[in-house]
C-alpha cells in the first residue's frame, strides 16, 4: 500500500511540474526582502501573503517576501518583486503594513498604483542591496539576492496610503 501511495505522489508531482512547466531541477536564484525596525519603537509587520503578523522589536529585521525565479529568466532586478506582486482572487493588491505594538495601524504600503512613485519603501536607493553565492554554486550557478529597508519614524508618520 506505501509503495502504490509513493508512486501515485511521484505521478502526481510530476504531472504537476510538465502542466506549469516547473523543472524541479532548473536553478534559481533566491530573492527575500527584509525590513528592519529602525524606529526605536515596537512594531507589528504584515503583509497580504504572511500566515500571520510578525513582532519585530528596535533594530530586528524580517524577511517579508521570498521568490526564486529560474535562471532562465535572468538575473533578479529590484524591481522583479513588484512585477510578481498581482492582485489575489479577492482582488486584494499586495501591501506591507506596520502597527504599533497595541495594534494600530501607523502605515500601509499597497503595491501598484500613483503611491509607488511617491514612497521612499518603493524606491531602489532606499534600500540596501546584497548579493552573494549560494551553496553548491560552483554546481547550479544559484545566487542570493537580497534587499534590506530600513524602516524609520518618518515612514510611519506618513499615514496609511490610499487604496489605488
Amino acid at each position: 500500500m506505501k509503495k502504490i501511495i509513493l508512486l501515485l505522489f511521484v505521478i502526481l508531482s510530476a504531472a504537476s511540474c510538465r502542466i506549469f512547466k516547473m523543472d524541479p531541477f532548473e536553478p534559481t536564484h533566491y530573492t527575500k526582502r527584509y525590513v528592519k525596525n529602525n524606529t526605536g519603537i515596537p512594531l507589528i509587520v504584515a503583509t497580504r501573503d504572511f500566515g500571520s503578523a510578525q513582532s519585530l522589536v528596535p533594530g530586528d529585521s524580517t524577511s517579508v517576501f521570498t521568490f526564486n525565479p529560474p535562471q532562465k529568466w535572468g538575473t533578479p532586478t529590484f524591481y522583479t518583486h513588484y512585477e510578481w506582486q498581482d492582485e489575489n482572487g479577492n482582488g486584494e493588491k499586495q501591501y506591507l503594513s506596520i502597527s504599533s505594538a497595541d495594534g494600530e495601524l501607523l502605515k500601509k504600503w499597497i503595491y501598484g498604483g500613483e503611491n509607488m512613485q511617491d514612497e521612499r519603501f518603493f524606491k531602489e536607493e532606499s534600500w540596501r542591496f546584497y548579493t552573494q553565492k549560494a551553496p553548491g554554486y560552483d554546481r547550479s550557478g544559484e545566487e542570493e539576492f537580497l534587499w534590506v529597508f530600513d524602516i524609520l519614524l518618518e515612514d510611519i508618520a506618513t499615514g496609511v496610503d490610499a487604496e489605488p
